[in-house]
């Protein structure tokens, strides 16, 4: 997905399943299990976690990497992931990964620290932010290149736009339990942990991944 400030059209900015040439502006590429790089990544650091976690087998509902390019980006609205995922069993942590320095000003992760299911997905109204997402509590994770925030599923989280000449990127890993499917199309997911199986149901080629 090309990122749609950059290029000034929502119609050049659908996600589809297919390169859309060289660019800095892509917004989210997805499917990067299938990359021997990024799969190496995610089976040699965070093995301890994925064990204690979730169990022998662990899968990924998405591993996805994402771009705020510079002077630019889409802003994220405040919102819980998982909410309309569908699992057979419920998601657990997402690990993302900063590829650069993460600050306010490049549209870092801004997060209200409070567990709980909210009675909404997402957070739009002024009367809902002030609810939801008042200024007061909210903490902006800014972190170095090479930093790492597990985060739970049910964090309330945004981002804003970039408002540098620098690039705001990151890798962010949805991991699921690897016997989890999709509870309205019955479709299974890729296997990342201890060995790679990939999803059959849209499995087509190796690195084939989502633009």
């Amino acid at each position: 997905q090309l990122c749609s400030s950059a290029l000034g059209s929502e119609k050049m900015s659908r996600f589809s399943p297919q390169h859309k040439g060289s660019s800095l502006k892509y917004r989210k590429i997805e499917q990067l299990e299938m990359d021997p790089l990024f799969l190496q990544y995610i089976q040699t650091y965070f093995s301890g976690i994925l064990h204690e976690k979730i169990g022998g087998k662990v899968g990924v509902f998405r591993s996805m990497f994402f771009n705020k390019p510079a002077q630019g980006g889409v802003p994220l609205g405040w919102h819980q992931d998982g909410r309309n995922w569908n699992l057979s069993i419920s998601e657990e942590i997402t690990v993302y990964t900063a590829l650069d320095a993460q600050r306010r000003k490049n549209g870092c992760l801004t997060v209200i620290l409070i567990h709980t299911e909210y009675p909404i997905h997402t957070v739009r109204t002024e009367q809902e932010i002030e609810q939801y997402a008042p200024k007061e509590k909210r903490v902006y994770l800014e972190l170095e290149t090479g930093g790492v925030i597990l985060q739970k599923i049910k964090l309330l989280h945004s981002s804003l736009v970039n408002t540098t000449n620098y690039p705001r990127r990151a890798f962010s890993i949805a991991f699921i339990d690897a016997k989890a499917y999709c509870t309205t199309t019955g479709e299974h997911y890729p296997q990342v942990w201890p060995q790679y199986c990939p999803a059959k149901s849209w499995f087509l080629a190796p690195f084939t991944v989502m633009g």
